[in-house]
């Protein structure tokens, strides 16, 4: 089962739109399901060690408008 997870997981980071995804997922982690992005992040930057800065940032910005989103959604209907 894990090994399955690991492949599927590696395979997904060297897609080309992996950072797209990574956002995304960042992104809605924040405020809808309690999966971290850790998951998608470790094989990313194993895949593509030159571009950990971006995938770190990628991750932080996604995951801080993903919280401002669960904010504003506890502000207006609670």
């Amino acid at each position: 089962m894990f090994k399955e997870i690991y492949r599927k997981s590696i395979e997904l980071a060297g897609h080309k739109r992996s950072k797209f995804f990574l956002g995304f997922m960042s992104f809605i982690e924040s405020f809808i399901f309690p999966i971290p992005p850790d998951v998608f992040i470790i094989p990313m930057t194993i895949a593509k060690r030159a571009q950990w800065i971006r995938i770190a940032l990628i991750a932080t910005i996604g995951s801080v408008l993903g919280a401002c989103l669960g904010y504003f959604i506890g502000y207006v209907f609670f």
